[in-house]
């Protein structure tokens, strides 16, 4: 992008990047990686909510949010702990700022193989309604039903 200026959106991701094996162009590889920041975004939010609702105290929740951040910058694990590298990798910090999004390993499902990427694009909005969830009945449990 610094070199080509907008123009560049159009150059084939392997210019910027030499060992990815996709045929993606820049322009797609930052549209996919904005779409998952949003996603990773709306993941976290719910996430607080449902820690400020369960832990009862701000600060709590942010020292669980901290502590996960750090973990996720200080931390590094080998591949060849292949499944537990690869749920790691998954993590939103991991997956969007690390370079993960560029990981050839695929992730098994019935049926196929998905990338981490899809994965995660199919992973995050399925934690964030389950989180959702887990957040309203917990909601009506104490704030509603308990006056």
């Amino acid at each position: 992008f610094a070199v080509y200026g907008t123009e560049g959106y159009d150059a084939m991701i392997q210019q910027q990047i030499v060992w990815i094996p996709y045929p993606m162009t820049v322009g797609s590889a930052v549209m996919i990686l904005f779409g998952l920041t949003l996603l990773a975004g709306v993941l976290e939010a719910v996430l607080a909510m449902v820690l400020s609702e369960q832990l009862g105290s701000s600060v709590a929740v942010m020292a669980v949010l901290v502590s996960i951040t750090l973990i996720n910058l200080l931390v590094s694990l080998p591949e060849r702990w292949r499944v537990l590298s690869q749920m790691y990798e998954l993590f939103p910090m991991r997956l969007i700022a690390d370079g993960s999004f560029y990981d050839c390993r695929l992730v098994p499902l019935p049926g196929g193989y998905l990338r981490n990427v899809c994965f995660a694009a199919l992973l995050y909005p399925a934690l964030t309604v389950l989180l959702a969830l887990i957040g309203r009945r917990s909601y009506q449990r104490y704030q509603i039903k308990g006056r």
